[in-house]
């Protein structure tokens, strides 16, 4: 199919207001000469003309070409500034696409379906006055209001886009108003508004202050007639297109400024919300809140030095040291948590909260957290789940790679003690008792002592390069559970201030990945077939048929070897150790979060609790067999029950609870306990029928 043909104007405004050029500048001709021969070998252009205006004042000359194009039959309209600098990037910026090439297909395939557009390539405005101050502000605009709960408010404006803001933006994207310096236009969008297209807008009947300028008011204008006409946007920004803008300098694109350029005195003081005027006290945690205000609030030669705080009955906070670290205590529930060197952000905290909340609250959960610091999010995280059994994997002695180290050596120094961080950390979680434990190694470390598909939930807040949150994610992913339930998620999903942690989050579970504030989250296994055996109301129900399927099993009086695989579960460790008969009950725990809380469980009703990896090669009784092997939900997988049965004797039995629908974890004869939870299987000859019929 024939493409169809257009014509183009091409309008050149030979000066540069303030920018100090009386004609073009030269790199404009060889741009025009490479885009001229562009727009001759395209089939889908016809005529291009080219006018050049050097009159004065510029809504005179860009009002002048608008009517030479409209006039003149042209279907686009191309505008080009003499300090303007087209395509500024290309060839030195992988990302950088050329304006004409990106903006003309844009445009064309547009106009094809009805629609006109009006497109420019962004660039920034002068640099900052020697006197006036200022900034390269960026001369891209969007809608701003500033009420959000009102329908009917009407009190919306145009602002620039931030500077930081408008670096990070990519692609073609609807706008508000835009620079003119290089912009491409169909005619057919002039239909909406009504000429002059370019004029000032003043603050007042002097004019002698500018309330807008020409450009932001034309494509202002445009923006919301063509909306309403057009009932789509028409108005655009080619952000992959930046211009230099030739003011005193060339203005380029702006550059992200982050956190670790900035020099580290002035980095810790930003993040831990710190003025110039204000000093930095450490204070001791347990003084009183009367106290810490009077210290707060006295002249610096009242405060008492670190060296004389052994001869004072008060407390001491020291100002001789060129940068402090504050501690200071709040209420949590009624309970008094100390901060090291700042206050977790409490919007993110509600949002983890919010995350938390998603987990099931009637069975028990396992958790890990990366990063634990004084267990600011770690309180969160237990407090909003009472079933949650949580492991917080910290070296506690800060992050190499932003202010948290130091923050650390500076409070080790103060304190004299290089456990000062673990030290807090074990006090603000003590109230929490077996359901927090600490493991004080690298994030990597810890990953080798926690057993893969044992985890509910993770909450990932280390190291914030693209390295480390790589290297944590691949590390403790196969650690969580394949149930739909699970959680990883993580904290400072920041683009500005740590950009790795978007990277290697987005690039491990896609561009969508949803995000609470800075906290990112994702179920994984979301599509995974619930473990029936998972459901609350079968705790009861199991226990129930447990008790009475051992008091049919085991008759007589002889001792039993008995081994119960999985999460310890004291009611059913309890009708084991009956059925024991005085022989021996072991626990082979796969989960070793909480072996320790585990075994002090189990020991206080006789049972001894062993940690192992493969049940196969386990040696529970010096090569002795096993009569009866007890599969706990959390131990419902075939390899656990092909290595049980290697331990069973030759009439042994191996059982579990599951629900009736559920897929069993083991091959061959398999009996249900009274259609109910509990199934059996039985190496010998015994007859698991004649069982359920005595029960019966």
């Amino acid at each position: 199919m024939q493409p169809a043909k257009i014509n183009v104007l091409i309008g050149q405004f030979c000066y540069s207001g303030n920018g100090g050029f009386a004609s073009i500048l030269p790199h404009i001709g060889d741009w025009w000469a490479k885009v001229y021969h562009e727009m001759m070998v395209d089939e889908r252009i016809d005529v291009v003309a080219k006018v050049n205006l050097s009159d004065t004042p510029i809504t005179m000359t860009r009002n002048k070409l608008l009517r030479q194009a409209v006039t003149g039959g042209f279907d686009m309209v191309l505008l080009i500034d003499s300090d303007n600098e087209p395509d500024l990037y290309v060839g030195h910026d992988s990302a950088a696409k050329p304006f004409w090439q990106t903006s003309f297909d844009f445009a064309y395939r547009r106009l094809t379906q009805g629609l006109p557009t009006c497109i420019a390539a962004p660039y920034c405005g002068p640099p900052p006055h020697p006197i006036n101050g200022g900034e390269e502000n960026v001369y891209v605009f969007k809608w701003k209001n500033w009420e959000s709960d009102n329908p009917h408010y009407s009190g919306a404006e145009v602002v620039a886009y931030d500077r930081t803001e408008a670096a990070l933006m990519t692609g073609i994207a609807p706008a508000a108003a835009l620079p003119t310096g290089l912009l491409l236009l169909t005619t057919k969008a002039l239909e909406a508004i009504k000429p002059p297209y370019f004029r000032y807008e003043w603050k007042d009947a002097w004019e002698d202050q500018k309330a807008s300028t020409e450009d932001v008011y034309f494509t202002r204008n445009l923006a919301m007639a063509g909306r309403m006409k057009w009932g789509a946007p028409i108005v655009f920004a080619n952000w992959d297109a930046w211009a230099g803008h030739h003011k005193p300098k060339c203005v380029g694109k702006p550059v992200v400024l982050r956190v670790e350029q900035v020099c580290e005195t002035f980095a810790e003081a930003v993040r831990n919300n710190i003025g110039q005027q204000e000093r930095m006290i450490f204070v001791n945690p347990e003084m009183s809140d009367a106290l810490c205000k009077q210290l707060r609030e006295a002249p610096d030669e009242m405060i008492v030095p670190v060296a004389d705080a052994a001869n004072k009955d008060a407390e001491w906070i020291d100002p001789t040291k060129d940068i402090q670290v504050r501690v200071f205590t709040e209420q949590r529930r009624g309970r008094p948590f100390s901060h090291v060197g700042w206050k977790s952000n409490e919007a993110d905290r509600l949002y983890l909260k919010q995350i938390v909340q998603m987990l099931p609250k009637d069975i028990p959960l396992f958790g890990a957290e990366l990063g634990s610091w004084v267990g600011d999010s770690a309180t969160a995280i237990l407090e909003e789940n009472d079933r949650m059994h949580l492991t917080c994997v910290d070296t506690f002695d800060g992050n190499r790679d932003d202010s948290v180290a130091e923050i650390a050596r500076k409070a080790m120094d103060q304190a004299c003690s290089k456990d000062i961080i673990y030290e807090y950390f074990l006090k603000n979680m003590q109230h929490f008792g077996d359901r927090c434990r600490a493991i004080r190694a690298t994030t990597t470390e810890a990953a080798e002592s926690i057993n893969d598909g044992s985890l509910d939930f993770i909450y990932i807040d280390a190291g914030h390069t693209y390295k480390d949150v790589k290297a944590d994610i691949e590390a403790w992913l196969p650690k969580l559970r394949h149930a739909p339930h699970a959680i990883i998620c993580g904290h400072d999903f920041c683009d500005v201030v740590f950009p790795g942690v978007e990277v290697a989050v987005k690039e491990k579970f896609g561009e969508d990945v949803p995000v609470l504030g800075h906290v990112w989250y994702v179920k994984p296994y979301a599509n995974a077939e619930t473990p029936a055996a998972w459901s609350a109301e079968l705790s009861d129900i199991d226990a129930e048929h447990l008790e009475e399927f051992l008091g049919v099993w085991n008759k007589g009086d002889n001792p039993k070897r008995i081994l119960y695989c999985g999460v310890p579960d004291i009611a059913k460790l309890r009708y084991l150790v009956r059925a024991a008969r005085g022989g021996r009950v072991f626990c082979a725990y796969e989960h070793a979060l909480l072996a320790e809380v585990a075994a002090s469980k189990a020991e206080a009703l006789g049972v001894k609790l062993v940690v192992v990896d493969d049940l196969a090669t386990a040696d529970f009784w010096n090569g002795d067999e096993v009569d009866l092997v007890f599969l706990h939900e959390s131990a419902l997988r075939k390899e656990v029950a092909d290595n049980a049965e290697l331990l069973l004797a030759g009439d042994g039995i191996l059982i579990g609870t599951v629900a009736p629908e559920q897929n069993l974890p083991v091959e061959g004869h398999v009996e249900r306990w009274n259609e109910g939870c509990l199934w059996a299987k039985f190496m010998g000859e015994f007859d698991g029928q004649s069982v359920g019929d005595e029960a019966a």
